[in-house]
């Protein structure tokens, strides 16, 4: 299985990369029918409905984009992007690998508790060419502005409870219509 984001797998393992991880705690996550790539999980000391991570890594990997000027220079920094859920059992087809779930995780890819050499593999490959430091200063050092495709991007950069909403409010208009 290929655990690597689409948009990585064509990237030379040479380039000036910055990887972007979503650390999570949760050892328990059950899908849901809301469009929009949320699941229930019980954090925050209850059970709530959130994004999935690699929703969510997508949105903060996006934002880097739109904002950290380096990404756009020449040469230009490479983002990667992925989660890293270390008590979450992997369960292919359930949970953050039900079906639903498929095209988010098959770009911001997820690595579980039995993953870590898969990632260690992934980290080794794509950032140890000894460039650290210079790429590090980089990221650090680049100005902070809007891109010029932070407008296309706009509706991705609602934080988590704007998504909720309003994903929860599409589904329940589209179930109204289908009801009459």
């Amino acid at each position: 299985m290929n655990l690597l984001p689409k948009s990585a797998t064509s990237r030379n393992p040479t380039t000036s990369n910055v990887y972007l991880i979503e650390l999570k705690q949760w050892s328990s996550v059950e899908a849901t029918a809301i469009e929009g790539n949320f699941v229930e999980t019980f954090t925050g000391g209850g059970k709530r409905v959130v994004t999935h991570p690699s929703q969510q890594v997508k949105g903060y990997h996006n934002y880097l984009l739109d904002f950290i000027e380096e990404f756009e220079k020449d040469p230009p920094l490479s983002l990667i992007s992925c989660s890293y859920c270390h008590n979450y059992s992997r369960r292919d087809g359930s949970g953050l690998f039900d079906p639903v779930y498929s095209n988010i995780v098959r770009d911001y890819p997820v690595y579980c508790r039995e993953d870590v050499e898969a990632l260690a593999g992934e980290l080794r490959a794509r950032l140890s060419d000894g460039k650290g430091l210079e790429v590090f200063n980089r990221f650090m050092q680049s100005r902070i502005r809007p891109s010029k495709k932070l407008l296309e991007n706009t509706p991705s950069s609602l934080i988590n409870e704007q998504l909720i909403a309003k994903n929860l409010i599409r589904g329940k208009i589209r179930r109204s219509v289908k009801q009459g």
